[in-house]
């Protein structure tokens, strides 16, 4: 995924950009348009830009210079094949405003989404305006399938904020790389049964293989069977030897080390139910055990377990009389 933001360094706009099937990439980007006046504080958005302008010489104005920037950035990802989705503050109608109407030249072909799900001229979107102001903009290669404006949320800001759904087809493609799942090993260090199982059938099988002797006999600390000597190559290939037949018992021990029980059906929410109800009893039968080994009159005062969550699993269960 590419990303990055305007070349002045001004925080004008920021994107990101994601590539589906071969060919189809789709890029988000973010923008913020100034409002102000030559009476705006000196640390503001507007007055950046304007002390920018100064620096480099130009003749236009803060709004006009977002307006062309934008737009000319619009005209050249449009050119690479880019498909395009904008959220901005435009700070002007989403409808008839200046560079409304010239990002919808041909040229950018950029369509915002909730007015073209609804037909009118739409809620102000600043608490204190009067129109929207701001949108979500697509290219027509996009699928809209619906849009809006979010009521007004203290914790967000004084906007509302608009949301388009768009289709995963329209932004990636159809043929989308595969993701290999990853397998599920055997071997889990928190579950002591499968460890301790796997340790067995280690030392098991590097008994049977004398893999401790052949060390031993390389080291010198043992006369060898067949030679008494080696050489460095030598012992250099014995050592690989072992250790491509240590690799192969890891592998055979976690194998044989702990069962894996595959679900061959569908989700059913039946299903699941009764599963659930029956690891319910599980926890509910070895809470019990662990109560009467431990000689205590209550559950509650058992300590090795988490007596809440077996409770609270056997609630959910709907398990009556559980405690």
């Amino acid at each position: 995924m590419d990303r990055g933001k305007d070349e002045t360094g001004l925080g004008m706009w920021s994107w990101y950009r994601i590539r589906g099937e071969p060919g189809c990439r789709s890029r988000i980007v973010s923008a913020y348009a100034p409002t102000g006046n030559k009476d705006s504080d000196y640390g503001s958005y507007f007055k950046q830009i304007h002390r920018y302008i100064q620096k480099k010489g130009l003749r236009t104005t803060p709004k006009a210079f977002f307006r062309e920037a934008l737009c000319k950035e619009l005209r050249h990802w449009r050119s690479l094949g880019d498909r395009l989705v904008l959220l901005m503050d435009a700070n002007e109608n989403v409808i008839d405003g200046v560079m409304v109407k010239m990002m919808a030249k041909p040229d950018i072909g950029l369509r915002e989404a909730v007015h073209s799900q609804t037909v009118g001229p739409g809620p102000n979107t600043h608490i204190r305006g009067s129109q929207s102001i701001d949108g979500v903009w697509y290219t027509p290669e996009l699928e809209v399938v619906g849009a809006a404006y979010l009521p007004f949320q203290k914790d967000l800001g004084d906007h509302r904020i608009p949301g388009a759904d768009i289709t995963a087809d329209s932004l990636l493609g159809r043929n989308l790389p595969k993701v290999a799942p990853a397998k599920a090993r055997r071997l889990n260090s928190k579950s002591g049964k499968s460890c301790d199982e796997y340790i067995r059938l280690m030392e098991k099988s590097t008994d049977e293989c004398r893999i401790y002797d052949r060390l031993l006999e390389l080291k010198g600390q043992k006369e060898p069977d067949s030679v008494a000597d080696f050489t460095g190559e030598e012992a250099n290939d014995i050592l690989e030897i072992i250790d491509q037949k240590m690799t192969m018992l890891m592998l055979d021990a976690e194998k044989k080390c702990r069962k894996l029980y595959a679900a061959h059906y569908e989700f059913s929410p039946a299903v699941k139910c009764w599963l659930d109800r029956c690891h319910a009893y599980q926890g509910l039968i070895r809470l019990e055990q662990a109560r009467l080994k431990m000689e205590f009159n209550d559950t509650k005062q058992v300590t090795t377990m988490n007596v809440g969550n077996i409770k609270h699993a056997a609630r959910r269960s709907k398990i009556e009389r559980a405690y």
